[in-house]
């Protein structure tokens, strides 16, 4: 059985009686995986033909949303589960970056072509544009996919429902 997102007590009853931790890394064949999503992912599944063919615009019209997770993992009775023994962390937030990049010495995470002047507990990360961090503290500051996000580093757990209020051509990235 396959639990998305258990609360905090829940996974430790579930650790501590033999459940593993689904770390999202998958290893399938195509061919397996297509069967898998058209016999139990109807979100998905009936477009499938339009992607065989080519038409991606029709396959995605024709998609509903639906994670992997729920479309197959929870459905399927084809999954196996190698356990693992490794240190793995969801790096599902930005503020996860201090979980496993380098602090500086004020508590920064910055990745890209960042500079810090007296900037404390903050985290920034730059794809192509710098950025200068002055004075601040626990902000959150992304350079991206031609965007920009300054945010209360507090805030970062809400960065779902923050997206879920930008009107679309922000929200969304041009292919």
């Amino acid at each position: 059985q396959f639990k998305e997102k258990p609360s905090l007590p829940e996974a430790e009853k579930l650790i501590a009686e033999g459940a593993l931790w689904n770390s999202g890394l998958f290893a399938w064949r195509a061919d397996t995986l297509l069967g898998e999503v058209e016999r139990h992912t109807p979100e998905i599944g009936p477009a499938l033909l339009a992607l065989a063919r080519a038409d991606i615009a029709r396959f995605f019209v024709r998609c509903r949303e639906v994670s992997i997770d729920v479309g197959v993992l929870e459905r399927s009775s084809a999954v196996a589960v190698v356990p693992g023994t490794f240190e793995w962390d969801d790096i599902g937030s930005w503020e996860a970056l201090a979980r496993v990049r380098p602090l500086d010495p004020n508590g920064n995470v910055l990745v890209g072509d960042v500079t810090a002047v007296g900037a404390k507990h903050s985290i920034a990360w730059s794809e192509r544009i710098p950025i200068v961090l002055a004075g601040v503290e626990n902000v959150v500051v992304v350079e991206a996919n031609g965007r920009i996000l300054v945010m209360d580093r507090r805030q970062a757990g809400d960065l779902k429902r923050l997206l879920d209020q930008l009107p679309k051509r922000v929200r969304e990235i041009a292919p």
